[in-house]
């Protein structure tokens, strides 16, 4: 054997024994009927016990008043680990577990040491979990640290060391990662590292309309307040059920706790009596979000005040002592809970509270009596009020007049 000949693997720890070989020596003749002897053997050594170990090998002859031998030191090196890129998710998302995988491949002997590092945007290191020797040390308690460890059939060995933590966009993002790595056996140390782009995935709140009542023919004004996202671009657009873009407007994004931001959308839409039921729906778009995020209100409740027509006078126009009927159409009221009142002048002589659609006619009889027209010009008025109206306009009843003289 050659001296300091390098063979592949192992650190300084032998013993002085014999290695339990199979030789299989080839004996030759020379011309002069002397005899040489080829002698091989072939050894799988381990750098933790062969490292700097001295093999003899020692020859016995009846020529030989001693044993003759040869010694050689043997120089074990090491295959220093390839790491590959640091594996992280698509999206690194605020305040929801993270974990930083660092595959460590093709590496012997075993012996490794492995550091966690974050340098921040000023440039400033700081060791977060080292692992050594089977042990692991960690310098902060927001991270863990995990190993997974596999041996090959060439006695070769891959780890894959795994960084876990809650990532914040005040504190982490756009700081690199770095695992570092040094192998003893080889004196080789390597890194790789990865950037971190931290997002905060926007919050709905419920929609909410800004005013009280939906009337017809009026603008329905909804809002919808956007939170705790990061980077502050935004996109945020209404539709109807039926996918109707609205038109919105947003408030600029503001800074809230934590580095996060904050935005008001509201929209406005012109209300019929179709749209009752309808579903209105308020789409957000952002960075953090693989698929659009929403939130939907429906229509439930819309007020149309009554129309009324003017009134009728059967037989007409009537004749002093003669038995009338005034009559008015009530319609294009929702809801039809209408509140039914007719006045003589301003004597209430008919009031009725009915439930539920009545579209149509509200007849009531007049008799009118001998008066005399120059003084006792009677006029009559019809109004009717939905309850929900008459909550929204403040008790305002629609109404119709009609004066004979």
């Amino acid at each position: 054997m050659e001296e300091g000949k390098q063979l592949m693997n192992g650190s300084p720890r032998h013993e002085d024994r014999p290695l339990q070989l199979e030789m299989d020596p080839i004996i030759s003749k020379k011309k002069l009927g002397s005899f040489n002897c080829q002698c091989s053997l072939h050894i799988t050594p381990s750098y933790d016990l062969h490292n700097g170990a001295e093999l003899s090998v020692q020859v016995k002859h009846s020529a030989l008043t001693s044993l003759t031998s040869v010694r050689r030191t043997l120089n074990v090196i090491g295959v220093p680990p390839k790491l590959l890129s640091i594996m992280c998710p698509e999206r690194v998302i605020h305040e929801e577990q993270l974990t930083l995988s660092c595959p460590i491949n093709g590496f012997k002997p075993r012996a490794l040491s492995i550091t966690w590092l974050k340098r921040n945007k000023d440039n400033r290191e700081t060791d977060l979990v080292t692992w050594n020797a089977g042990s692991d040390t960690t310098h902060t308690e927001r991270y863990s640290h995990f190993l997974k460890k596999h041996e090959h059939d060439d006695n070769s060995y891959s780890f894959i060391s795994a960084l876990t933590m809650k990532p914040t966009v005040t504190e982490d993002d756009g700081a690199t990662y770095i695992c570092r790595t040094f192998h003893p056996a080889t004196h080789h140390q390597e890194e790789t590292e990865q950037i971190l782009n931290v997002t905060a995935v926007p919050s709905l709140d419920c929609i909410v309309k800004v005013k009280d009542n939906v009337c017809v023919g009026e603008n329905l004004d909804l809002s919808c307040r956007i939170h705790s996202f990061y980077p502050p671009d935004i996109q945020v657009t209404w539709y109807t059920e039926d996918d109707v873009m609205l038109p919105s407007n947003s408030t600029d994004p503001l800074p809230e706790n934590e580095g996060l931001y904050h935005t008001t959308s509201t929209c406005s839409y012109t209300v019929t009596m179709k749209d009752l039921k309808k579903i209105f729906r308020c789409r957000v778009q952002h960075v953090s979000l693989s698929n659009p995020k929403h939130v939907t209100w429906t229509l439930t409740e819309i007020i149309s005040p009554p129309t009324l027509d003017p009134i009728q006078c059967s037989p007409g126009p009537p004749e002093l002592g003669q038995t009338v009927t005034l009559s008015c159409r009530i319609s294009n009221m929702y809801p039809g809970d209408p509140t039914i009142q007719w006045y003589r002048r301003t004597h209430q002589i008919y009031r009725r509270e009915m439930e539920g659609p009545h579209p149509g006619r509200s007849p009531v009889q007049v008799v009118l009596r001998n008066h005399r027209a120059d003084t006792h010009s009677p006029r009559w008025r019809n109004t009717a009020s939905p309850s929900a109206w008459r909550s929204h306009m403040g008790g305002r009843p629609s109404s119709k007049n009609i004066r004979y003289t």
